[in-house]
């Protein structure tokens, strides 16, 4: 018994990292694009 469970642990625990490589793939586009963004309006303002 208690090793079945462990072993369903183990299991969401990998898919856990699965998903959590995507979005942290995804915040890490959304802040390159943030950051070209608040570069250009910075710009914008200055000049």
């Amino acid at each position: 018994m208690h090793e079945t469970v462990s072993k369903v642990k183990y299991n969401r625990m990998k898919e856990q990292k699965y998903t959590w490589k995507k979005e942290y793939s995804l915040v890490l586009i959304a802040n390159i694009i943030y950051m070209i963004m608040f570069y250009f309006i910075s710009n914008y303002f200055t000049v």
